[in-house]
């Protein structure tokens, strides 16, 4: 299962290659933005999906126009509030679930970042090891409206919406209490990700921090996690 490809054809192959996988029955688009989709082909690469599910909100156009090119002839599905699946393995048992968005809109201005990424697919995943949230890239809109529809998460490790971004309500690193909070961002950004005050949230809320821009890969095991080089 892989959730969005990053923007790189060719750091998503080798990230593939590194961990040696060379089958992916399922892919989910959380959104559109080229950051989240951009590295399709090195995907493709690699392995071509079984199965395609993506956000429900078709903008940016030339983002949707990318995946549903590169993946033909396989036609995505819509997510969708309550949509779930697994994979049935002996020993490694993986379920997934759509929690968000709820009520997307059928569209918006491609140029309409924030609504784009509001209506980021949002997954809970569960392993035989740790619950994962997967928020893509939530802003404050969209995690509130995720804290007023999920109680209590319970999950052991997160996806720090936005790539750490400073747009975050500040419950949000309480709720989801996560033992580990990764962050997925590139080195030497232009947007000065990740934000100082969104990564001391989340410390403070008891989470350890990693970031793939000091980090590197992050690699999770039953007990411990791995980085390809030295956090700092």
């Amino acid at each position: 299962m892989v959730v969005d490809v990053g923007p790189d054809p060719m750091t998503m192959k080798t990230c593939l290659e590194d961990f040696g996988i060379s089958k992916v029955d399922l892919f989910v688009a959380s959104h559109f933005h080229a950051d989240h989709i951009g590295g399709i082909s090195g995907l493709l690469e690699v392995s071509r999906p079984s199965r395609l599910i993506t956000a429900a909100l078709s903008s940016p156009t030339s983002g949707v126009r990318l995946v549903e090119s590169k993946v033909a002839p396989t036609v995505r599905e819509i997510a969708f509030v309550g949509m779930n699946g697994q994979f049935l393995d002996s020993q490694f048992p993986v379920s997934w679930q759509v929690l968000a968005p709820a009520n997307p809109p059928s569209s918006v201005d491609d140029s309409d970042g924030s609504s784009i990424n509001n209506n980021s697919v949002v997954l809970l995943v569960t392993t035989a090891h740790h619950r994962i949230l997967l928020t893509g890239d939530i802003e404050v809109d969209g995690q509130s409206l995720l804290m007023q529809s999920v109680s209590n998460p319970m999950v052991d490790i997160v996806k720090v919406p936005h790539h750490g971004s400073a747009y975050q309500l500040p419950e949000f690193a309480n709720w989801v209490h996560a033992k580990l909070a990764w962050i997925s961002v590139g080195l030497a950004n232009s947007y000065g990700h990740p934000n100082a005050t969104t990564i001391l949230l989340y410390q403070t809320a008891g989470s350890t921090v990693l970031s793939t821009m000091n980090c590197g890969h992050i690699s999770v095991g039953a007990n411990s996690y791995s980085t390809s080089r030295s956090c700092v």
